[in-house]
């Protein structure tokens, strides 16, 4: 977990680190930071892991290996929400939750099987969150990142680009940096963005809500996106 400023960085990557599979230990964590950093009004949540497997070999997963990384892209993300929440609302303060999810949440590549899956689950989970939170200040934005060119990918990248011909470009990481640092940032509407694509993945997005928009308008569910 890192907290810079008013903002609060919760991920797998970054020092002081959380386990995002050891549950038990969530409650005492989350309690250290807010306690620390009370002010807190920016919360963005990261943690990914993917990898390339094919359900027609056995031999190239495991159990463990699926359920890891649907608890470090799915349940992580759900669980800091419901420690965070009451927090947030208790400051009764603007304030904003950042889920990240993936333009493979619009489109999948067969080649993520549990990846693909486990970020349209992010991505509907900022839906649903939204619309638990509609009546409060706080802001759910949903983070959307492209393909990026990262580490994340090192150990197949060349099945990635075989798989997809070559035609795959990843997005340098200072561009998506800038971009996507810049929509979280922006409050040209006097709030925070509820959703911020970046590249390629806002077309995947965009997409998607031109087609369920009206759904959402027809049941009145506060999950819109702008």
């Amino acid at each position: 977990m890192v907290a810079s400023g008013s903002s609060f960085y919760m991920d797998d990557t970054n020092g002081p680190q959380i386990d995002v599979e050891d549950l038990k230990a969530f409650p005492k964590k989350v309690a250290e930071v807010t306690r620390r950093f009370s002010d807190i009004d920016q919360i963005i949540l990261m943690a990914g892991s993917g990898s390339v497997f094919d359900f027609k070999d056995i031999s190239s997963s495991s159990d463990t290996h699926i359920a890891s990384e649907i608890a470090t892209n799915v349940t992580f993300p759900m669980i800091a929400s419901r420690l965070i929440v009451p927090f947030l609302i208790s400051r009764d303060q603007p304030a904003q939750i950042v889920l990240v999810s993936s333009g493979l949440a619009f489109v999948p590549f067969p080649i993520y099987p549990v990846y693909c899956p486990a970020k349209a689950a992010v991505h509907y989970f900022a839906c649903t969150l939204r619309g638990q939170l509609a009546d409060t200040p706080i802001t759910v934005t949903e983070l959307i990142p492209p393909y990026v060119d990262t580490d994340f990918d090192k150990n197949f990248r060349a099945q990635l680009m075989e798989r997809t011909g070559g035609k795959l470009k990843a997005m340098p990481l200072d561009e998506f940096t800038e971009e996507a640092y810049k929509g979280l940032q922006d409050r040209s509407d006097g709030k925070p963005k509820k959703e911020v694509g970046v590249g390629t993945a806002a077309t995947r997005a965009g997409i998607w809500w031109d087609a369920f928009r009206p759904v959402f308008e027809q049941y009145g569910v506060s999950t819109m996106n702008s």
